[in-house]
């Protein structure tokens, strides 16, 4: 950039001098150990790193010490403290975390931090727990002011965080960009994992609202440590830094996001310092078994489509399920079952919560007072003619008739769906069956001969 015909090269640094360097056609010369920007066609000082930080933190007047030691106190004995001047608040309840408002003093250098980081890759990350996008960790991206603020958590940051916890924190620090658009979630976690003693989250979102989501929610635990129910949510605000301790109760999580035209933009990652001690993990009893239920022997060609009830299509799915290890299955229902079903779903039903939230979290409809469709579903579900189907479909050894040896992944078991077989030929790829039984109505038996992709062949008793 052009000043009284002078070029200028800023370098972000840490130290204090020689961080703009003012080059003339004659000479050098520099200016005054401040940081400049150009605003409007002038040059305007902006803040070093040491002075980013909210000024009631980290300044060294009498008034903020107090105000420190206040904080520490709290954040110690575990009981809320709230500042009015600074708008910083700590809760202990229902784990130790702390909000502070206006984190960064300078707004411009926060919205030029918001641009450089949009233009990173960002990667999806998505499984069973969460789907959003994340960058590399911050220590690998090297912009000017992402190396900025990586020296304001690294430096003051740190330090302030070791004064007011009591906590002696290591190198350590992770430090990442994350967005989440449209659907985007975090389901319920602790963040627990070895080294992890403060967890931190810095927002750089516009105008946003409850109804948006993307809400910070907190859970309180039961007596077993386990959680039990959202107790606090934080709404996403511009340049607020939420920070809370890692504990093995810090239980909490990010709700969708229903905005379609919002980005919840945020820097955050964790401190780590020496382990602390945890509780022996609770242990869940297991569930109560129940018992197949018997059905209509013809219940898989009234619901499912028939494409499923074929053995080849089985064998090709169990072939790719035991290489994918997943598979979806489209218009498994026959039309008409899956339109009672829609119906019956859209109706005023009971529903009542199973699990914990981190694990197992589900809603369960009173289906004894439900819709014919859903009762009748329900009934095929636990049917032991769908535990069949299921166990050619994956390989997997699901009713007790399919005795499948060493790996489970052999054999299709004959499933007829008209209730009897005669010299039925089992086409299966890739595998060898050995003494595979089905069990596909009552009472009659029927010599079945299977014939596998390699040429060997097994005899499968099929007890119609």
């Amino acid at each position: 950039m052009e000043v009284n015909g002078s070029s200028v090269r800023r370098r972000l640094s840490s130290s204090s001098d020689d961080i703009i360097e003012a080059v003339s056609s004659t000479n050098k010369h520099k200016i005054g150990g401040k940081r400049l920007k150009k605003t409007n066609d002038l040059l305007v000082n902006i803040s070093e790193p040491a002075s980013l930080i909210n000024i009631h933190l980290t300044s060294a007047s009498p008034h903020n010490e107090c105000l420190n030691k206040q904080i520490r106190t709290a954040f110690i004995d575990k009981t809320e403290f709230k500042h009015t001047e600074s708008c910083v608040e700590l809760y202990s309840e229902p784990f130790t975390h702390c909000v502070i408002p206006h984190f960064i003093t300078d707004d411009r250098f926060l919205e030029e931090l918001k641009d450089e980081l949009l233009e990173q890759k960002f990667y999806n990350k998505s499984n069973d727990l969460y789907q959003f996008k994340q960058t590399d960790d911050l220590k690998n991206i090297h912009t000017d002011h992402v190396e900025t603020l990586k020296n304001v958590i690294y430096g003051n940051f740190k330090n302030w965080l070791e004064m007011v916890t009591d906590i002696s924190y290591t190198d350590t620090i992770d430090v990442n960009c994350s967005q989440y658009n449209y659907t985007d979630t975090l389901l319920c976690h602790d963040d627990e994992l070895e080294g992890r003693r403060i967890a931190y989250i810095l927002y750089l979102v516009p105008e946003w609202t409850q109804g948006d989501g993307g809400l910070l929610q907190l859970f309180n635990t039961d007596s077993n440590g386990e959680p039990r129910e959202i107790v606090k949510s934080f709404t996403p605000v511009w340049n607020t830094l939420i920070f809370f301790e890692v504990t093995p109760i810090s239980f909490h999580q990010v709700s969708e996001v229903i905005s379609t035209d919002k980005c919840r933009l945020s820097i955050g990652g964790w401190l780590h310092g020496s382990p602390i001690q945890r509780p022996v993990v609770y242990t869940e009893c297991r569930p109560i078994a129940t018992h197949y239920l018997t059905t209509e022997c013809d219940i898989l060609q009234q619901w499912i489509n028939p494409i499923y009830l074929q053995l080849q299509t089985q064998a090709d799915i169990q072939q790719k399920f035991e290489t994918d290890s997943e598979i979806s299955l489209e218009h498994f229902l026959q039309a008409d079952k899956y339109e009672q079903v829609c119906s019956a779903l859209n109706t005023q039903l009971t529903w009542s919560w199973r699990g914990a939230a981190n694990k197992r979290c589900y809603e369960v409809c009173d289906v004894d007072n439900s819709a014919e469709p859903l009762r009748e579903l329900i009934k095929l579900l636990q049917s032991q003619s769908m535990f069949l189907l299921l166990s050619n479909l994956t390989g997997l050894s699901l009713h007790p008739s399919v005795n499948t040896e060493g790996d489970i992944s052999e054999g299709v078991t004959s499933v007829n769906t008209e209730g009897v077989t005669s010299n039925t030929e089992c086409v299966i790829s890739e595998g060898v069956t050995s003494n595979t039984e089905c069990v596909i109505s009552e009472g009659v038996t029927s010599n079945t001969e299977c014939v596998i992709s390699e040429g060997v062949t097994s005899n499968t008793e099929c007890v119609i």
